[in-house]
């Protein structure tokens, strides 16, 4: 950021002297004007936006004091910068009382002590604009007040707006120093951008088109990697580039734009940065067909036709894909969970619990966790499958806790392991890892409720090397981490 200073004195050579004493332009000040006295300087701010004022005290026609006094009654964020050549006490009162921010003796007054003084204000300036725009920007994403009412939006012609979208269930601890570190880092690379956290799991960050000389996706992909040193997860969204003069331009659809793109990781995984396609094709549910399935789903359960509603279920688990809306995908696993739970769980609980899946592969998981605990109430606790899907689970079962491998069981169940990854989903409606992943975490939450054992000794008696990675496996799968988690 450059930053204007206005330089007050009724001595030529004083004001030269001062302009000759710093390097103005290369640390970040331009010395927008020069005036001889108060009356001259309060005009020349009316025309140019002046951040700090240099000013003698005395001065004829309004001396220094009086000036500050008017200035800051007019120009409140302004700092100014008294000199004087009395070493009184009363004068730095007055000075104080009137909001100035800084009282220097002309006699000392040296190249090194108007560099500290400058830099300090700098400081000043920068965190007080950083706050004024972001307290702009929030009360634009919380639909307060237009951001296109704020005079910032001014001063782009054009924008793109960026979602960093911290995952639901990592927002505490480390997450929170995440987002001053992803903060801060955004500062160092784009000084014209602001940024401001939404929400539990969102930092918005508006960037300027003439910060466009830096790769807005080589700098937030440094953000990402520096994140993920410290095991915080990261997705990113970038909006199209809004140009502010167009018919129609809106700071919140561009929001929007870069969320949508953010929540892709729902399909394509976390720590991606992915930018808004207008292009891409969205909306894939087909409402009349789930209807159809629904139907034929509760005519099957109805008539204890397990294996028929299980081709259903995978039937439409096999519809949701990218070219979905994730609150579709989620919209439809609600419908599907709250058939299969029947009364036995508070409907917000079931909501709540896939709302936070952070990815597909999770609420398939879910979803079919609540089928196969259904099927196993109607057949007495057996799954009752047929042939070497069967056999393949039984397998699963027994030797979860070791290190199982898709081959180990195609080998068991004598296949080939492509032939067995692609049939063993098309029965299942879940990948092999998956399928697993489902089976430890049972056994754990089970365990866990038992309280008998420690962590550590769950993790390993499901299978786990890890207990860092079985508590993060387990906190993405149950939303709480295995030291909260009850059962309840």
């Amino acid at each position: 950021m450059s930053f204007n200073v206005l330089i007050v004195d009724d001595e030529p050579m004083a004001r030269a002297g001062l302009l000759s004493m710093y390097d103005w332009d290369r640390n970040g000040f331009r010395v927008v004007g020069e005036a001889s006295d108060g009356r001259k300087a309060l005009q020349l701010m009316e025309e140019i936006d002046a951040h700090i004022v240099i000013t003698d005290i005395a001065m004829p026609v309004m001396d220094g004091l009086e000036f500050a006094r008017i200035s800051k009654e007019r120009f409140p964020r302004t700092k100014i910068v008294l000199l004087s050549c009395h070493n009184e006490f009363d004068y730095a009162r007055q000075a104080m009382r009137l909001g100035v921010s800084e009282y220097l003796l002309k006699v000392r007054l040296e190249s090194p002590l108007l560099e500290r003084t400058l830099v300090s204000l700098r400081e000043q300036l920068v965190a007080e604009t950083r706050a004024a725009k972001e307290q702009a920007l929030t009360k634009a994403l919380e639909r307060i007040t237009p951001w296109e009412s704020h005079p910032f939006a001014a001063d782009a012609p054009a924008y793109t707006v960026a979602v960093l979208l911290f995952e639901p269930a990592d927002c505490n601890g480390e997450a929170d120093n995440g987002f001053e570190s992803a903060r801060n880092r955004f500062y160092e690379s784009f000084p014209e951008g602001h940024a401001a956290r939404h929400g539990k799991d969102q930092l918005v960050c508006y960037i300027p088109a003439s910060s466009n000389g830096k790769s807005i996706e080589l700098t937030f992909a440094d953000i990402q990697r520096a994140l993920s040193e410290r095991d915080v997860p990261l997705s990113i969204g970038l909006s199209l580039l809004q140009s502010s003069s167009a018919s129609g331009a809106s700071f919140l659809a561009a929001y929007a734009q870069a969320l949508e793109a953010a929540e892709r990781r729902f399909f394509v995984g976390p720590n991606q940065i992915v930018s808004y396609s207008s292009k891409r094709s969205v909306g894939g549910r087909d409402g009349q067909r789930f209807f159809e399935t629904m139907h034929c789903l509760k005519k099957f359960l109805a008539d204890g036709f397990m294996e028929k509603a299980h081709e259903q279920l995978v039937r439409v688990a096999g519809d949701w894909g990218s070219r979905w809306r994730r609150a579709d995908v989620i919209d439809e696993a609600k419908q599907l969970v709250r058939l299969f739970q029947g009364e036995t769980a508070p409907l917000g609980v079931i909501d709540a619990w896939l709302d936070d899946c952070p990815d597909l592969s999770t609420l398939k998981m879910r979803v079919f966790e609540r089928f196969d605990a259904l099927w196993g109430r109607i057949n007495g606790g057996e799954l009752d499958r047929t042939g070497w899907v069967q056999r393949a689970i039984l397998y699963i079962h027994e030797r979860y806790s070791e290190d199982l491998s898709l081959a180990d069981v195609a080998n068991h169940v004598s296949l080939s392991r492509n032939y067995f990854s692609d049939q063993f989903r098309k029965h299942t409606g879940l990948t092999f890892i998956d399928y697993v992943t489902m089976t430890r975490m049972a056994k754990a939450k089970e365990l866990l409720r038992e309280g008998r054992l420690r962590v550590y000794e769950i993790a390993e008696r499901c299978g786990f090397n890890d207990v860092k990675h079985f508590s993060k496996q387990f906190r993405k799968y149950t939303g709480k981490p295995p030291s909260e988690y009850s059962g309840r």
